[in-house]
């Protein structure tokens, strides 16, 4: 499967030894699955793909951005989303692209009184769908933001929440769906990305109590596998 990956920011440079690029967490989180091709178009540096039948499928990727940043390529995004879903083009979106999904076609986004989601949390799942397997009733996943998803599109139908992100995952027919999560960010990232913004952006107590949940194990290999069943099934019909 070919599968192009939007990629919707940067890596800080000090974090950069970590784990390396956008590209290259995604090229490691489908490491282990060799039937997955990604091709890479850096947003932020203007490389946008021409059509949606261009890859089998597409992934976009989280973002410190907002769907409401006057960006450039914010807007083109937004309109190839919309493009993605009219051809009925297989497309996951990760956090930002999840929220990008929801504000691209018709549904809303907005920053939360409610705070920070951070660290590793339990996810619970509301609805069943052909594609996760093995089914869960929960996992366990890396989270990192502040704005929600309050309002899903026309169409769309809840499969997973949390109490302080009722929105976690969702899909819209069989082409589409959003992540709230990071199941591609490995925890010494996220630990190192809460420990440079601790006290910074990030309240100390909010910090602590995430970096206290990175004890607990994220079932990145379960999510993978889902997403993987899901643009399968998706792009086979």
């Amino acid at each position: 499967m070919r599968i192009g990956l939007l990629v919707c920011d940067h890596v800080l440079p000090r974090l950069l030894p970590i784990a390396g690029s956008q590209e290259d967490r995604f090229t490691a989180f489908f490491s282990e699955r060799p039937e997955i091709e990604l091709l890479a178009y850096d947003l932020l540096k203007g490389e946008y793909p021409d059509n949606p039948s261009d890859c089998d499928g597409w992934i976009s990727t989280g973002s410190k951005h907002a769907v409401s940043d006057g960006e450039p390529w914010v807007a083109w995004l937004a309109g190839f989303v919309r493009r993605l879903h009219e051809e009925r083009a297989p497309h996951v979106g990760v956090c930002f692209g999840a929220q990008m999904i929801a504000h691209a076609l018709g549904g809303e986004v907005t920053l939360q009184a409610a705070g920070w989601g951070l660290g590793v949390t339990e996810t619970d799942v509301r609805a069943d769908a052909a594609w996760m397997v093995p089914r869960r009733d929960t996992f366990q996943v890396v989270v990192s933001y502040q704005d929600q998803i309050t309002k899903l599109p026309p169409g769309s139908r809840l499969l997973a929440s949390t109490d302080h992100c009722p929105v976690s995952m969702f899909a819209i027919g069989d082409h589409v769906l959003g992540i709230g999560g990071h199941p591609e960010m490995p925890i010494p990232y996220i630990r190192g990305l809460i420990e440079l913004k601790r006290g910074i952006s990030i309240p100390p107590d909010v910090a602590d109590t995430a970096l206290d949940s990175l004890e607990t194990t994220p079932e990145a290999p379960l999510l993978r596998n889902w997403i993987i069943e899901f643009l399968s099934r998706a792009i086979n019909g």
